[in-house]
């Protein structure tokens, strides 16, 4: 992996924060690392935190969760926080807005992501 990153100018997100466990393995029948989170040099300096779950720690896969977790402020140079989800609204002067936002509220219901969604976060906050 490390040649692929030199040659396209990549990095690996976990690597740059933990250089010790690169060769950690992350299938849980095997001795080898398979999985890997390649991003931009550009992106290194923004990251916060980085790592591999445990096995099952996420879900039941046999592979290891990876993680990467950017700061905002750093990642989109920003001085004043992010307005909060309850005070964002969507403006456009299109006449097409309004459809657009009825049918992705619409494929949203109809594929249960909204239920899928409190499921996961209730397991999240059951979870330690």
């Amino acid at each position: 992996m490390g040649s692929i990153c030199a040659s396209l100018n990549l990095a690996e997100a976990v690597d740059h924060r933990h250089p010790d466990a690169s060769n950690i393995p992350t299938y849980i029948r095997g001795r080898r690392r398979l999985d890997y989170c390649i991003i931009s040099h550009s992106l290194l300096p923004a990251i916060s935190a980085a790592g591999i779950n445990r096995f099952h720690e996420i879900s039941t896969s046999d592979h290891g969760a990876l993680y990467v977790d950017f700061s905002i402020e750093q990642l989109f140079r920003l001085t004043t926080p992010i307005v909060s989800a309850g005070l964002r609204y969507i403006n456009s002067d299109s006449a097409m807005a309004g459809s657009f936002v009825t049918r992705v509220f619409a494929h949203l219901e109809k594929n249960n992501i909204f239920h899928k969604f409190t499921d996961f976060t209730s397991q999240v906050d059951d979870n330690p």
